[in-house]
């Protein structure tokens, strides 16, 4: 997979538009995450902090857990006139975790980029108007069934 293009939704799952190495644009395809290899998951993350406003993947979804085996290796002893080598087993660096949170979170934006917040002018008082008093039926009503009716006269005049 080269790239991810886009995220969708449906139901509970996940499918992404992607994009595969040396392949035309015409191939790109959907698939569910779950048939993401879990070797993208850089990518997918590198894909919903470029694009807040997709749908966002529940904060546990990529939090998988890696092992890392390291083989036991037998070191030769050294000649009496060498200085001795550490048998230590050498240290692996811990797999980068992912971000803890992967939700949709607007990007942190310096204080000094914010405008300072100006007095917007109050907007004007609604007058509320009694629309009831103003209205008059129609002369004839035709009902869902097709039914013409004359409303009775109006006894309260305008």
């Amino acid at each position: 997979i080269e790239s991810i293009l886009d995220a969708r939704k449906t139901g509970r799952h996940f499918k992404y538009l992607v994009r595969y190495q040396d392949h035309s644009e015409d191939e790109n395809t959907w698939i569910s995450l779950s048939n993401v290899p879990r070797t993208c998951d850089e990518l997918i993350e590198r894909f919903h902090r470029r694009h807040p406003c997709a749908p966002c993947l529940p904060p546990d979804a990529l939090q998988r857990k890696y092992t890392v085996t390291v083989p036991s290796v037998s070191i030769p002893a050294p000649p009496n006139d060498a200085p001795p080598v550490p048998t230590a087993t050498p240290e692996l660096p811990e797999p980068s975790a992912p971000p803890r949170s992967t939700r949709c979170a607007p990007m942190l934006v310096s204080a000094l980029m914010i405008p300072s917040a100006t007095r917007c002018t109050p907007s004007p008082l609604l007058v509320h108007e009694n629309l009831r008093a103003n209205y008059i039926p129609p002369m004839q009503m035709t009902t869902r069934s097709g039914r013409v009716a004359h409303p009775s006269a109006r006894y309260d005049p305008v």
